[in-house]
């Protein structure tokens, strides 16, 4: 069954998966493996009942393709046993990694995918892909379908986690809803475990809207957030502020490392915002909540670009020292907030 050549993102697949029947072929790829997840259940569940999973569901994990594409082929022509289709995933195998000069697995690949069985779906799984594969890549889409499951931007996810908590009638104000998605890094697994655990508590506790201090009380701390504040402080040349709140990320164990990503983040995120006319195109260009977006124009209008600049280059120039080995991670942060507060 051929399909569109485009590929499908979260909502078109979604949109797709909820139709009565679906194609017998998959590629999916993407940093959202929530979403990948939750596509393959849904397409297990489509022709799959729960008792019929240990014969009818397949799982191949870390394959080489060139060693294991027998396995993989004989899994294939494998009939059903007690279902409608036969589901079998492979994960991660390097269908666009692999070392084949001559296409001789290229080849093979190709026809296998040109020829999958009605007995069964076949869904590929890769955390990238690469487009100049062309081969490959058209044997997907013209026998199947492709979709790259990608993260939310920030406005979906808070609509998403206000949807998610309405259902158990609580409400969540929109400080909070950012806060979460920052917390966990827009993960939408994390995101997920979060909400559950805070509505858990919301209902146990007869608590009908969840405001900062219930995301502080029940989720892990916010670096971003911080990080905020100790940019602040450093706005202000308040070393001593922004040395305390460090001291304080350090003391709940947060890595320097990812202490010193976030902060580089941040620094490339109010560049962004300082080179925007409005908030409206800063939301535009990070796809961030128009929350988010107002504190990081707010907070870019206190500095020149020249002094953005330098302390991007700054944090640049110590973590290069640091991934030499020519500095400690500990003392190059501290030195780096006092230096940026001269």
């Amino acid at each position: 069954m051929a399909t569109s050549t485009s590929i499908m993102n979260n909502k078109s697949l979604s949109d797709y998966l909820r139709g009565q029947d679906v194609c017998n072929l998959f590629l999916f790829f993407g940093e959202e493996d929530y979403f990948i997840d939750i596509s393959i259940k849904a397409i297990q569940k489509k022709y799959i009942s729960d008792e019929a999973i240990p014969m009818d569901y397949v799982r191949i994990n870390r394959l080489d393709i060139k060693n294991g594409l027998d396995s993989i082929i004989e899994n294939i022509q494998t009939p059903p046993w007690l279902s409608a289709r036969r589901v079998i995933v492979v994960n991660d195998c390097g269908l666009f990694t692999m070392n084949d000069p001559d296409k001789t697995y290229s080849n093979k690949i190709c026809k296998l995918l040109e020829s999958i069985p009605s007995s069964c779906v076949v869904i590929f799984v890769e955390k990238t892909i690469d487009k100049r594969k062309k081969a490959i890549m058209k044997a997907f889409q013209d026998n199947g379908v492709v979709a790259e499951l990608s993260f939310l931007d920030d406005v979906s996810l808070c609509k998403w986690i206000f949807k998610r908590l309405s259902r158990d009638g609580v409400s969540i104000d929109e400080a909070a809803s950012t806060g979460i998605v920052e917390r966990c890094e827009k993960s939408m697994r994390r995101i997920s475990n979060e909400v559950e655990k805070i509505s858990l508590y919301c209902v146990g506790e007869k608590v009908s809207h969840v405001d900062e201090e219930i995301v502080e009380l029940m989720c892990p701390p916010d670096i971003s957030g911080t990080v905020f504040v100790i940019t602040d402080a450093i706005g202000s040349k308040d070393s001593s502020t922004a040395l305390v709140v460090l001291d304080k990320l350090l003391v709940l164990k947060e890595p320097c490392s990812k202490i010193r990503f976030m902060f580089a983040r941040h620094l490339r995120q109010l560049i962004c915002a300082k080179d925007c006319n409005s908030e409206r195109e800063v939301i535009s260009k990070l796809s961030c909540h128009p929350f988010v977006a107002g504190k990081l124009y707010k907070q870019a209008a206190r500095f020149d670009m020249s002094r953005l600049l330098k302390l991007f280059d700054m944090c640049c120039n110590k973590d290069y020292l640091i991934k030499s080995g020519k500095a400690d991670e500990r003392e190059s942060l501290e030195s780096l907030i006092c230096l940026a507060c001269v």
